[in-house]
């Protein structure tokens, strides 16, 4: 058990934990607030940095703080608000970011900065011979560079051409060693035909996966480095001083004259922040409903649902089952000059040209239920909800489904009957239900086994036995399906009234040679053992 210091309360002796070594510039704070009686103001052990927690609480004032660090480090403060923004290269900029310096000027011969640890003397070297400027230094307070030089890096890069809002980041004519690092991955994961690249810092590397026809395979391990997370947030126009938060963020990418979205999202971890590059090539947004799958049986009951004028399509399945792509390619059949059609999704995965589409962001209070409201009154024709995830959401959607409106739409269910149950479950009234539900498309995506090796494994699949994925689907139509059903037996009255599964449409592929029972079996487990009755 820890003891208490004698001399006073909780000393921040101990402070960040057991084995923590205070630095020279915090014993010598230590001290001072030791003797100006402060000490009294602690009522618990900090754990975050000494200089921010007694900022945060008031303990020193900035401009006492920013005295000590005068006094201590024997280097004149920076306290002017009139920051311009200084044009650097990356690796400067990322140095900048990793240790709290902020460029205040620059000319042909010197860079002058505000340091939070002047003492840093090897990062100040670094800089030197990456700018080729003499390195003047001024000392400042973390949380005052922390805000600046996050306006400043942001306002750099809007400003830069190579930051271009319009293009986004291409990479095309990257310098430096971490552009060149991105680069080769992100196109490698283009040769791979990966969806998603994954890159996760662990103790003591950073592993980089790819998701090729629905599975994780690493692809290599690299030093654990900062400056490569660093690099990425700042092409996705991140905020790269924010570590603690999750943040989501976009820049195109151009490879041999074929362009790419990528989406990006951190997620902090225990050993720094995951990142997830989400790979769309434009030709994404063309494929039709021919090429994903679909059986010729199928499209008579496509047909009729993109012909509605009003009610509520639900396409569902697990995440990746390649529910979005088959909302890009309804929107591609629907879209035309003389229909109105918004999109609300979080986030935007694709864009599609002539349509209106809203990205959520509800740390600005537009969330999905403030956004359907605000679509609705916009004489909207079709409507796109990237999936209802709540009653007040589903209520909105039946609602306007009710009133003249097309609304397409998700649900996370196992098969296209769950569908009503969960609209059910939400408390969505079932009288609304029966009325607005015109069709619901389940679906999933199975791996086709390699026609060069039939599934042995060869150079062309990487040794995996499958390459690419087909779309199955289990398209249910209330009025068709479920005549004379109650809620108790709706899915064995569908499959007796004409139901193609998902199972059937996969075993047809299996016969067919496409794909494999391994392979149905690991996307459908065991999908066919349905309760017929359901408690609601």
């Amino acid at each position: 058990m820890m003891n208490k210091p004698k001399s006073y309360g909780y000393t921040l002796i101990y402070f960040r934990g057991r084995g923590y070594t205070m630095s020279s510039f915090e014993s010598y704070v230590q001290d001072y607030i030791v003797k100006s009686n402060l000490s009294t103001q602690l009522t618990e052990i900090p754990k975050v940095d000494l200089e921010d927690f007694l900022l945060e609480n008031h303990i020193l004032e900035q401009s006492a703080m920013l005295k000590l660090k005068q006094q201590y480090y024997c280097v004149q403060p920076y306290i002017s608000t009139n920051i311009n923004p200084i044009v650097l290269s990356n690796e400067a900029k990322i140095l900048c970011v990793n240790s709290l310096i902020l460029p205040i000027n620059m000319t042909e011969d010197t860079l002058e900065i505000v340091m939070a640890d002047p003492f840093m003397l090897h990062e100040v070297e670094l800089l030197r011979l990456i700018t080729a400027r003499k390195v003047i230094c001024k000392v400042g307070l973390k949380c005052w560079i922390r805000a600046n030089l996050n306006a400043i890096i942001l306002e750099e890069q809007y400003n830069n051409e190579e930051f271009s809002e319009k293009e986004g980041l291409t990479l095309e004519e990257s310098e430096g060693h971490m552009k060149a690092t991105i680069r080769s991955i992100i196109v490698r994961a283009i040769y791979a035909q990966a969806s998603d690249i994954h890159i996760e810092p662990r103790s003591s590397k950073v592993v980089i996966r790819f998701r090729v026809d629905g599975k994780l395979k690493i692809i290599s391990e690299l030093p654990n480095c900062l400056e490569l997370i660093n690099c990425v947030k700042i092409f996705a126009k991140m905020d790269i001083t924010e570590r603690k938060i999750p943040q989501d963020g976009y820049f195109a990418f151009k490879n041999e004259e074929k362009k790419y979205d990528l989406r990006v999202s951190t997620m902090p971890n225990v050993h720094g922040e995951k990142i997830v590059i989400r790979l769309r090539s434009s030709e994404d947004t063309n494929i039709s409903l021919e090429e994903l799958g679909m059986a010729k049986e199928h499209f008579r009951l496509i047909q009729y649902l993109l012909n509605l004028k009003e009610g509520m399509v639900i396409v569902t399945g697990p995440t990746g089952s390649g529910k979005s792509t088959t909302l890009v390619s309804v929107l591609n059949v629907l879209k035309n000059s003389d229909v109105n059609i918004v999109t609300i999704e979080d986030p935007v995965e694709t864009l599609v040209d002539g349509i209106t589409q809203v990205a959520v962001n509800e740390k600005q209070g537009l969330d999905f239920e403030n956004s359907l409201r605000a679509a609705l009154r916009q004489d909207i024709d079709i409507l796109m909800i990237g999936e209802m995830r709540d009653k007040v959401t589903a209520d909105i959607a039946t609602r306007a489904a009710l009133t003249g409106h097309s609304i397409w739409t998700t649900l996370h269910t196992e098969n296209s009957v769950g569908a009503l149950f969960r609209l059910s479950d939400m408390g969505v009234d079932k009288v609304m239900i029966k009325e607005t539900v015109k069709g619901v498309i389940s679906q999933r995506l199975l791996r086709k086994l390699c026609i060069s090796c039939n599934g042995a494994g060869c150079d062309k699949c990487a040794g995996a036995g499958y390459k690419g994925r087909i779309g199955i689907f289990e398209i249910l139509i209330p009025h068709i399906h479920l005549k004379g059903a109650s809620y108790d037996n709706m899915h064995k009255v569908a499959t007796d009234n004409g139901l193609i599964t998902l199972k059937q449409q996969a075993q047809k592929l299996v016969s067919s040679g496409i794909t494999s029972y391994e392979e149905v079996y690991r996307v459908l487990g065991n999908l066919e053992h349905i309760s017929e009755k359901v408690d609601i």
